[in-house]
């Protein structure tokens, strides 16, 4: 039998590597946003695109992690996810 600290801590560690690759995709999406905000601004096209986030988070509940979370809760994790795009946008845009 294994010792069942050392599995907690195994899986801890884990947990640390999952949260690292979360900030560095949340990193990556933030670029990306920016990259986003400056051909909106050299082409004058709208700040927001609803329809664009509607895809998103009808794909992030269609593709649900089972798993894990559940559609429900991925889909509350990306419309924080939207939320700060939209303000990181909005802030690049002026």
């Amino acid at each position: 039998m294994s010792d069942p600290r050392a599995e907690l801590a195994a899986l801890r560690r884990a947990i640390d590597q999952c949260d690292s690759e979360v900030q560095r995709a949340l990193d990556a999406r933030g670029r990306i946003v920016r990259a986003i905000a400056a051909v909106k601004r050299g082409c004058e096209l709208d700040t927001l695109d609803p329809e664009r986030e509607r895809e998103i988070l009808e794909r992030v509940q269609r593709e649900g992690a089972s798993d894990g979370f559940g559609p429900a809760a991925l889909a509350r994790v990306y419309a924080v996810i939207l939320a700060e795009s939209r303000a990181l946008l909005q802030r690049e845009l002026g």
